[in-house]
């Protein structure tokens, strides 16, 4: 879900959004200068759970990197992300 669909927010009128006592108990993305509500239910939790375990297993074995979880939290290209799964190799 998209909020703010009209106009383009900055990162720091999307920090003040997100850190809203209204919105702690939501996840957001600033996509696009939007803040965009990441919605969850319990299949996408099961299949990004499988995925963070298989990476996991293959992690302990070729330590590469570092695997994580929304709560990394992640900037790409101004844009600010929290994936469900993530992996960041040593060699970035």
């Amino acid at each position: 879900m998209v909020i703010f669909e009209r106009s383009r927010l900055t990162t720091t009128e999307f920090d003040a959004f997100v850190d809203l006592p209204e919105n702690a108990e939501r996840l957001f993305e600033y996509i696009a200068g939007r803040a965009v509500e990441v919605r969850t239910n319990p299949y996408m939790v099961a299949i990004a759970g499988r995925i963070l375990g298989e990476i996991y297993i293959y992690l302990k074995s070729n330590d590469i990197g570092h695997l994580t979880t929304e709560a990394g939290g992640y900037m790409v290209d101004g844009e600010r992300y929290a994936p469900d799964v993530a992996f960041i190799s040593y060699a970035r």
